[in-house]
């Protein structure tokens, strides 16, 4: 993964997120949450990815 793909799947997550929260409704909240969530573990992989790339350069 490269930094444009993850740039390009944190904004289609979030669209995706919006869109549900726009439908006002419980389910569309839960999704929404759980999209969120989706988002934290992408930034978290991300990073994981930067270190090892990091650590690689470093060798």
């Amino acid at each position: 993964m490269n930094f444009k793909k993850y740039c390009r799947l944190q904004l289609e997550i979030q669209t995706t997120a919006d869109r549900f929260s726009d439908l006002g409704t419980s389910d569309g909240h839960a999704v929404f949450r759980e999209l969120v969530e989706v988002r934290a573990r992408l930034d978290r992989t991300w990073e994981l990815i930067r270190q090892i790339e990091h650590r690689e350069k470093g060798r």
